[in-house]
């Protein structure tokens, strides 16, 4: 499915077999900037000039934005990670019960 737009984006890149670690922010403007990835026991930085993505699925979106400092203040303190923004990143995780349209009927008798 990704085939057409990789055709289509000569500024898309997509790299299997690598883990993101954080974002770059600009301490001036406080933006995102890059992001800093890992692949093959390897460091790497890859920039950006106009929009970043983060798309990292629900437990490791938070984490990532919170290992770049951005997050609830006092976890981000305790865990000596600079305070970029004060946000309740990863705060309302609920559990969403499952119904998967099952029943169950028994006869009286």
């Amino acid at each position: 499915y990704i085939q057409p737009s990789l055709k289509r984006c000569p500024n898309l890149e997509v790299l299997t077999r690598s883990y993101a670690t954080k974002v770059l922010m600009n301490p001036t403007t406080k933006r995102a900037s890059g992001v800093f990835f890992a692949r093959d026991k390897k460091f790497f930085v890859a920039k950006a000039t106009n929009e970043i993505v983060l798309s990292a699925g629900v437990y490791r979106s938070p984490q990532l934005l919170m290992l770049s400092g951005i997050g609830p203040s006092d976890q981000l303190t305790e865990l000596g990670i600079p305070v970029l923004r004060d946000l309740p990143v990863g705060q309302f995780f609920k559990d969403h019960l499952a119904y998967s349209g099952l029943a169950f009927y028994t006869k009286r008798g």
